[in-house]
């Protein structure tokens, strides 16, 4: 495998890995502990959903609000 990431082609897709939408996932499901929902119901499941989703955008910007008064 790293004989592959080090060719011009295993670079190229490689960088393609870091746009990936699958990051927000792992982030949600590992650092904030949503490995399963606490209601039931897919419009309850729904909202809690979209809660950690809001939660992890305002992280980022505080996030990066930080780093610009540094």
């Amino acid at each position: 495998m790293e004989r592959k990431l080090l060719t011009k082609k295993g670079k190229e897709t490689y960088k393609k890995c870091g746009s990936s939408v699958e990051t927000v996932f792992g982030i949600i499901k590992s650092a904030m502990r949503l490995d399963k929902f606490l209601l039931r119901g897919n419009d309850k499941c729904d909202s809690e959903w979209k809660m950690y989703c809001t939660a992890h955008n305002v992280l980022k910007l505080w996030r990066n609000g930080q780093k610009a008064k540094a």
